[in-house]
């Protein structure tokens, strides 16, 4: 008996990437609450660096939700986000 696409436990093997990814963004907020609000500046820079190295290599069919514009793109955009908070992050004074 085949499942219908339509459930939700369907759409959250579809999208577990996007729910991962929302996952590590909770976790990196708390960090940032808990500890301090440059560590988790680092903590969500490191995250961004994972997502552009997961857009580079797994292909977009499993991914969902985290697929916008072309690989490339995706990337080059997720760097340059993560680049600009571990600069943010490691001023002084923040």
């Amino acid at each position: 008996m085949n499942q219908s696409p339509y459930t939700l436990r369907a759409a959250m093997v579809r999208q577990r990437a996007l729910i991962l990814a929302l996952i590590g963004l909770l976790a990196t907020v708390l960090i940032a609450l808990l500890v301090d609000v440059s560590t988790g500046g680092f903590a969500l820079a490191g995250l961004l660096l994972c997502l552009a190295v997961v857009r580079l290599v797994v292909p977009a069919r499993r991914l969902g939700g985290l697929v916008i514009r072309r690989r490339v793109i995706d990337a080059v955009i997720l760097l340059v986000l993560a680049g600009g908070l571990l600069l943010l992050s490691s001023s002084p004074n923040l």
